[in-house]
């Protein structure tokens, strides 16, 4: 067991010295004590045992990939309650830490569908698979040089509607 009654407290994050160590640690405000020259320690009272709660995160990999073939896609972005939380990798994974809950996760303007995902504690990793929509978009886009010398057009496959410049 691990003694913290009297040990110095800061509020603040303590930086990353080189010889110090630290713990973070929840307890109640009362166990706060004003030290005259240390400032606040710790006051345990007795026959209580503060046990500091760490919530552990379960291992979320997300592999996307196409939905004829099944290959990998790089650089798709992985929502979560419609919030960016990575792209994946050149093997079409994404690991994630996520807590217990219940999440959405989506890939848009890749895949029209979404994946819930519930959490719980002590859940094992968790492999979780999304096909991109499969669509394969076409435009026309004028090549034409800046002196108009060069007339000509250019025809454009894409997978997405990033890549297709707004008209000017």
């Amino acid at each position: 067991p691990l003694n913290l009654h009297r040990r110095p407290v800061t509020l603040e994050n303590p930086g990353t010295k080189e010889s110090s160590h630290w713990l973070a640690v929840l307890l109640p405000d009362s166990y706060l004590a004003h030290s005259g020259s240390t400032g606040l320690t710790l006051s345990v009272p007795m026959n209580s045992i503060p046990t500091p709660r760490i919530t552990r995160m379960t291992s979320v990999t997300v592999t996307v990939v196409t939905p004829c073939c099944g290959e990998p896609l790089k650089d798709i972005p992985i929502h979560i309650a419609g919030r960016c939380m990575g792209v994946t990798d050149a093997d079409g994974k994404l690991k994630l830490g996520l807590p217990p809950g219940t999440f959405q996760l989506s890939a848009p303007k890749h895949s029209w569908s979404e994946k819930t995902l519930k959490i719980e504690s002590g859940s094992p990793d968790i492999e979780l698979g999304m096909e991109t929509s499969g669509e394969i978009f076409m435009y026309l886009q004028d090549m034409t040089d800046p002196d108009g010398l060069d007339v000509r057009d250019g025809v454009f496959l894409c997978t997405g509607i990033e890549p297709i410049p707004d008209d000017d």
